[in-house]
């Protein structure tokens, strides 16, 4: 799927780095187990945007449950380990609602996207803040 959904500067700047993140390293060596030179392209071939937008309450109630769950039984977000935090709240979802999710966020501070992870519920991402390994932070 080609990620055509330019809709938004944010979006438009992340869309422009895969892209010539991918260009750049076309020379990859893909195999029969990874077709991609890269993981800039596969999201272009496989992904989609996901944005920060508004939970329904039902929903802020499942995420703020399974934050408060990760909280007593590992203690708080760790800091930059998003791919660790996300899986530790999805072993702990126990209703199976929540859906793990891999890719690429634009941090505005940073200029240039970097990895990241995050969970969604009914295609939705919403934000936690907790504190997080002494600092608060959007998880």
């Amino acid at each position: 799927m080609d990620l055509e959904f330019a809709t938004t500067t944010r979006t438009g700047k992340l869309l422009e780095w895969l892209r010539a993140d991918a260009a750049k390293i076309r020379n990859g060596s893909p195999s029969a187990e990874w077709p991609h030179p890269s993981a800039a392209a596969f999201v272009l071939a496989h992904g989609r945007p996901f944005a920060v937008d508004d939970i329904r309450t039902a929903q802020r109630r499942l995420a703020r449950s399974l934050a408060a769950t990760h909280w007593r039984v590992h203690g708080p977000f760790q800091h930059r380990e998003a791919a660790l935090n996300a899986r530790r709240c999805l072993f702990l979802d126990e209703l199976e609602r929540f859906v793990y999710a891999e890719g690429f966020v634009l941090d505005d501070r940073a200029g240039y996207p970097e990895p990241h992870a995050w969970l969604s519920l009914d295609d939705h991402v919403g934000r936690l803040y907790r504190r997080c390994a002494g600092r608060t932070t959007a998880r």
